[in-house]
């Protein structure tokens, strides 16, 4: 009978990242076969590469614990059978004697009988059983005969192969990348672009043109370049949200700029309304009336806080949230083996992004409050606190719609989305609102207060006309008769004034009910 065996035999080895993926098994079976090895072994825990040898008419060995020899017959040369009757054994026999130990651990070997050699194929020459067997019975004495005398400790220190082995490298299946939102991607990155250059030329604007218009001399040149400058760093976020090929340092700037765009934006617009609320209720209180601009160094005095506090949230993300991209297998409905590539941070980047968050939420809270109690300021110097009022409740509606669309979706892209569409929509707009203001007031400057003109006949003085009743076609000669009769009277004029101010007022009062009850409410507050 002829046995099988080889003259010259070598070892190879493949490499996988898993004892139970299919798909690596199957790819590392493969380029086994492609260099004619005739025998395989592996530490799956199924039989994918030995079936796969099988069906190419070669053998295999049965090293995953069960006497494979029962299932395929003869072809599988040799099992080490793995008998789990022995650590169950004494694990119950440890808790009928009452001595059982939590974190009880077993080790299998050869000399405890929980491996132990299934019967030879046919095949295998009987000098190979025999020196088998000679092995096995030094494994059981204790001796550890291992490749170059090195010891199991040692095998587990090695980073290298032992001389001998022929390393084939490392299997993974291949992979394919995703952009399926590259059209959205690209478009929310040129209307980001679009809004840095609009941001860029109204800032030459103001600077250049309209400096020494009243309109941006109360709000001052620097101002107005940091509310564009806050509005431009969160266009630089978006763009940044929408690039792709990521990294880390692409992943924390987004983080960076976004915060930064919205704590300059929100906290300079909140904190100027609170300076000028504050003037004119110390204005109408002191009844003084002169206008002054709020000082740009007393408002970046005011941010300080606000800057301190989100610099700081930002370093402890970076440093302690771990961010970073990652290719994202399967992710939102794909294929197994395509990914897409996002940022991501661990628990703790999580909690430190929560806190941020809960940080500007507060700032718009303020904000909107601060807004509605500045609806009384009627000075055409401060009239710009109506406009700051409108980009508050602005973020704050887009704010609460990405709450409520962010709660229904689970696909990343989407989110990415939905984060890039509220943060263009809400940037974009604060600005047009509030500089397109100032614009159009430059452009037509505003001649009264917006109160309808309305007005009063003078009260006719019926003193010296000699009868109380006058015709129509006497008209032109008595109107001329009581305004001279007026002029003369000495006390009859200053009345009549008297009395048309006051009901011009009530009139006033009458026709524009909220700036009254605005009016009334600033005075009720001193």
């Amino acid at each position: 009978m002829k046995y099988y065996t080889s003259s010259n035999p070598s070892l190879s080895v493949v490499a996988t990242s898993s004892y139970n993926d299919y798909d690596t098994a199957t790819g590392a079976g493969r380029i086994l076969l492609t260099k004619d090895i005739e025998i395989c072994t592996q530490s799956q825990t199924d039989m994918t590469v030995a079936n796969m040898f099988l069906n190419a008419s070669k053998y295999a060995f049965g090293t995953n614990g069960f006497p494979q020899s029962n299932i395929y017959g003869n072809r599988i040369l040799q099992s080490v059978v793995h008998n789990f009757q022995v650590p169950f054994f004494e694990a119950a026999t440890m808790v009928v004697n009452g001595n059982w130990t939590n974190g009880y651990n077993f080790f299998g070997d050869f000399n405890n009988e929980f491996f132990f050699l299934d019967y030879y194929s046919f095949l295998v020459d009987p000098v190979i059983k025999n020196n088998t067997d000679d092995l096995v019975k030094t494994l059981k004495d204790g001796i550890k005969p291992y490749i170059d005398g090195s010891t199991y400790e040692k095998l587990l220190q090695q980073t290298k192969l032992s001389s001998g082995i022929t390393d084939l490298g490392y299997y993974a299946v291949p992979t394919t990348e995703v952009y399926t939102t590259g059209s959205i991607n690209k478009t929310f990155m040129a209307v980001s672009i679009l809004e840095m250059a609009v941001c860029l030329i109204i800032g030459i604007i103001v600077v250049f043109f309209f400096n020494r218009n009243i309109n941006i001399i109360y709000s001052t040149i620097p101002y107005c370049l940091t509310i564009l400058l806050g509005a431009s760093l969160v266009a630089v976020a978006i763009l940044l949200w929408n690039l792709r090929n990521l990294n880390t340092h692409i992943c924390t700037s987004k983080i960076w700029m976004a915060s930064l765009g919205y704590n300059i934006l929100i906290g300079f617009i909140i904190i100027k309304i609170s300076l000028i609320y504050f003037k004119f209720k110390e204005m109408v209180k002191s009844k003084n009336e002169k206008i002054s601009p709020i000082p740009f160094g007393r408002i970046v005095l005011w941010f300080i806080p606000f800057l301190i506090i989100d610099v700081v949230l930002l370093i402890i993300y970076s440093t302690s949230g771990n961010p970073g991209k990652i290719d994202s297998l399967g992710l939102d409905g794909i294929g197994r083996y395509e990914y897409t590539q996002n940022c991501v941070n661990n628990l703790t980047g999580d909690i430190i992004l929560y806190i941020i968050l809960v940080f500007h939420g507060l700032q718009l809270l303020y904000g909107c409050v601060i807004a509605w109690k500045s609806r009384i300021i009627d000075l055409e110097e401060f009239i710009e606190t109506h406009d700051f009022a409108t980009a508050i409740y602005l973020i704050t509606f887009c704010s609460f719609i990405i709450i409520i669309l962010m709660v229904g979706v689970t696909s990343t892209s989407n989110r990415n989305t939905i984060i890039s569409a509220c943060a263009i929509f809400s940037s974009f707009s604060c600005i047009l609102i509030i500089f397109g203001s100032k614009f159009w007031k430059i452009y037509k400057p505003v001649e009264d207060d917006g109160l309808p003109q309305i007005k009063l006949k003078p009260q006719k003085s019926y003193s010296g006309s000699g009868s109380g009743n006058s015709s129509g076609s006497k008209s032109k000669k008595t109107s001329a008769h009581s305004s001279t009769s007026g002029v003369k009277s000495g006390t009859s004029a200053p009345t009549q004034t008297s009395q048309s101010a006051m009901a011009s007022i009530n009139i006033q009062n009458f026709v524009n009910p909220i700036e009254a009850s605005s009016r009334a409410a600033a005075q009720n507050d001193n």
